[in-house]
């Protein structure tokens, strides 16, 4: 948490604090884990690449597909 609270990070940070059971309810194995959510609140990826790892282009590619369903 501290490591992220001295960074300027653009993308906001899920806290756990003593919800454990969030780590199952979305499958996360290691952390730390990068996930795509979609503008409804739905998972469109995890886990996602991290930031240095095209996410970018995975955005825009889920971004268009999320749009084709709508």
């Amino acid at each position: 948490i501290q490591y992220a609270e001295t960074r300027l990070f653009e993308w906001p940070f899920l806290k756990l604090n003593k919800d454990i059971l969030l780590l199952e309810e979305y499958e996360i194995k290691t952390y730390p884990t990068y996930a795509i959510i979609n503008p409804d609140g739905t998972i469109a990826m995890i886990p996602a690449p991290m930031p240095d790892e095209n996410l970018e282009l995975f955005l825009i590619r889920t971004m268009v597909q999320y749009d084709k369903k709508q």
